[in-house]
């Protein structure tokens, strides 16, 4: 990009106008920020003067004569194209808006993706703005909708975005599309890519935008080099592309969406709203659903809040509740829930349901939240035990709690029982500081589990110290897989910090995507607990909770488990 444009500071164009700073190139033109005489601030857009023989005039000011007629809170006010002579050199620019902030293309290089909120802030703005030319008594397409053309501003701290309603390249004949121009392609309707411009391409291209800010990609891949291809190449390229190739599912790239808000991107991308009010509802009726977006005044707020309403069990109940894992979750659901849910056909195959299973793993790691979640999601009845549950001063006391606790799940069957700590309740027989009445409390557990599936009874154990476990325990038709909970990796971390900010007032821009990278080696308990001191230091300012408060508490807090402890664990073998 150009360090300087043709323009220096403090010129004078035309007379009328001050350059401030050369800002770079874009769209054909050298942009900069001027002041006029009333000394507001403006955009002054210069074509480029090597582009003038190739550029449409008549039909660009023609279009922008008709554009700065165009008023709406949501569109960047452009004015009629103006020309001027310097040193015998003839000039064309026009004005627009100054904008206190970035494009959505710069906003993106920074941040690579936005959360759900700040990304339904952005495109509502805009999406308002293209009903407005719609709905235009002689209808105007905008045609050219990407990052490139959308503003964000900044103003008083407030989350707000513009269009930019026109696109200079258009008029220019035989320009040589820069990599970024061609990229803008993969925005378009593929009936568009001839230059047509319809409603359901805008409706396209803004949807194409939207699966850009949720995950950073395209909701294509596409195979080939934009910088060599040529234009006509690459338009073949993504035609073919989305022909053989489906959507790749936003749920893929992120755990913020849900299947419902999938269907209505996908909806979009297949050209299936006719027009503009269709989408609108389709995404104002999910947001009043899911989530509440509140603007504070300008008397009243200094920053955009993003308040989620908690989820209820209702909405995220069994393995879904869980926070990523992606991996154990289907271990989960291989080993256990499709066994007892789909009974009937595994029966066929006589596959007997397992037994028990361990979870092992660092303190921390969500492995009675995992239980809870297994219970609900094969709707068992649930019975958790601790060690204090079943200590007894009396002899034989501890034994006829175990008796009664299986006797209990048979009254109650289908049953989980959790055995929280199960390290304590079995420990290994053999050891020299176990008494005489701990062995026949292990004997005792070790024949009420024996064969209990057959009882409708299902036993999930945790531990974090493997290690001293009764080696009897763990053989099959008690205990039959252990499985390890390792710490949560990038995803689940990024999924656990959206689940524990649910319900808090939260900056709009709070990217988890950085957070989950900052938290690397922090535990599922321990992210609940940065959590829950970044919002202390934010309510202590009467503020949202910000990124630099998670910066703060990271300085103070260390991951509870070291380096150490999670290598023992992973090398861990019974």
């Amino acid at each position: 990009m150009k360090e300087c444009g043709t323009f220096s500071q403090n010129t004078s164009i035309n007379n009328c106008y001050t350059v401030l700073y050369f800002l770079g190139e874009s769209d054909g033109c050298e942009v900069y920020r001027i002041q006029n005489q009333a000394l507001e601030l403006k955009f002054l857009r210069l074509i480029k003067s090597e582009l003038i023989d190739q550029i449409d005039l008549d039909r660009l000011q023609t279009d922008l004569n008709r554009i700065s007629k165009f008023h709406h809170k949501n569109l960047v006010q452009c004015d009629p194209l103006q020309n001027f002579i310097s040193q015998g050199v003839r000039y064309y620019y026009f004005l627009s808006d100054f904008i206190s902030g970035e494009t959505l293309s710069d906003l993106l290089i920074r941040r690579i993706r936005l959360n759900l909120y700040t990304t339904f802030d952005i495109i509502l703005d805009v999406m308002m703005a293209l009903k407005y030319l719609h709905d235009l008594p002689e209808q105007y397409i905008h045609g050219y909708v990407n990052p490139d053309n959308f503003y964000i501003c900044y103003d008083d701290k407030k989350i707000k975005a513009y269009l930019f309603p026109i696109k200079i390249s258009h008029y220019i004949n035989g320009i040589k599309l820069s990599v970024q121009n061609k990229f803008d392609l993969s925005y378009m309707a593929t009936d568009n890519l001839d230059g047509r411009k319809t409603v359901k391409g805008d409706i396209f291209s803004l949807m194409m935008v939207m699966y850009k800010c949720l995950t950073g990609v395209q909701a294509w891949i596409y195979d080939f080099d934009w910088q060599d291809s040529s234009v006509d190449f690459i338009k073949k390229q993504i035609e073919i592309t989305r022909k053989v190739s489906a959507i790749n599912h936003l749920s893929f790239y992120t755990t913020a969406v849900d299947e419902d808000f999938e269907k209505i991107v996908y909806k979009g991308l297949n050209q299936d709203y006719q027009n503009i009010v269709e989408l609108s509802e389709a995404l104002q009726h999910y947001a009043k659903d899911t989530f509440m977006i509140h603007r504070k005044s300008s008397n009243d707020a200094i920053e955009p809040v993003a308040s989620i309403p908690k989820n209820t069990l209702v909405i995220n109940k069994g393995l879904s509740a869980i926070a990523g894992m992606q991996v154990l979750k289907k271990q989960l659901q291989d080993d256990i829930i499709s066994p007892l849910c789909e009974y009937s056909i595994y029966q066929h195959y006589r596959i007997s349901p397992l037994n028990g299973i361990l979870l092992y793993g660092a303190a921390g790691c969500g492995k009675t939240y995992i239980a809870q979640r297994i219970a609900e999601e094969i709707n068992y009845h649930y019975i958790e035990v601790k060690p204090s549950d079943l200590a007894s001063s009396y002899i034989h006391g501890t034994q006829e709690k175990i008796g009664r606790l299986f006797r209990q799940a048979r009254e109650n069957a289908p049953t989980l029982i959790f055995l929280d700590e199960v390290d304590a309740m079995l420990p290994k027989r053999d050891a020299t500081n176990i008494s005489h009445h701990y062995t026949a409390e292990v004997n005792e557990f070790l024949a009420q589990m024996t064969d209990c599936a057959e009882q409708n009874i299902f036993i999930i154990a945790a531990t974090n110290r493997p290690e001293v476990i009764d080696n009897a325990i763990l053989r099959t038709g008690r205990l039959d897989k252990l499985l390890y909970v390792p710490p949560p990796d990038f995803s689940t971390r990024q999924a656990l910090l959206e689940m524990f900010l649910e319900g808090r007032p939260v900056d709009g821009f709070l990217d988890t995507y950085t957070l989950a990278f900052m938290t690397t080696g922090y535990v599922s308990s321990d992210l609940k607990f940065l959590v829950n001191e970044a919002a202390k230091l934010a309510l202590k300012v009467q503020t949202v909770i910000r990124h630099e408060h998670f910066e703060e508490i990271l300085k103070k807090y260390r991951p509870s488990i070291s380096h150490e402890q999670i290598t023992k664990y992973e090398k861990f073998r019974f």
